[in-house]
């Protein structure tokens, strides 16, 4: 079974989704229109994909 980050459950969550209007959108992958409540296809992304990389604190110079 997939998590929840492995998952892209509605056409809105893909990162190939363009919204235009207040429903409907434009999906870049497969060029067609789309309505963001859709069930997304096998091609979705995930706009957040990856690893979270830490970030280090700063360091700055003394004077």
């Amino acid at each position: 079974m997939k998590s929840s980050f492995e998952t892209t459950p509605q056409c809105r969550f893909c990162r190939y989704y363009d919204p235009q209007g207040r429903r409907g959108g434009f999906c870049r992958m497969l060029h067609v229109g789309v309505e963001a409540t859709w069930e997304s296809c096998p091609l979705a992304d995930p706009c957040f994909v990856g690893e979270v990389i830490p970030v280090r604190p700063r360091v700055t110079a003394a004077s």
